[in-house]
């Protein structure tokens, strides 16, 4: 259905129901409270994490869910619990 793949691939339009994360805040702020420096180091800190959380947020927690939907495994059969 309609419903069904919009809920897995195409989620994230809807990403502006919910505030914006605490991480683009603080980035937003680093030149007020901040040398250059360490402002630097923030922004790339802070990329670096988004980056990670990105990998391991669709790697781990949506892949087992990918392959459901492709039917690549069955739905509470064995395979599934094998990937856990």
């Amino acid at each position: 259905s309609v419903a069904e793949y919009f809920f897995v691939f195409f989620i994230f339009y809807v990403r502006t129901l919910w505030p914006v994360s605490r991480m683009r805040a603080s980035l937003a702020n680093s030149a007020k409270n901040k040398s250059d420096k360490n402002a630097m180091m923030m922004t790339v800190s802070t990329y670096a994490v988004k980056v990670f959380y990105l990998f391991a947020k669709h790697f781990v927690g949506f892949f087992v869910n990918y392959l459901i939907f492709l039917g690549r495994v069955e739905h509470r059969g064995r395979d599934q619990m094998l990937l856990y």
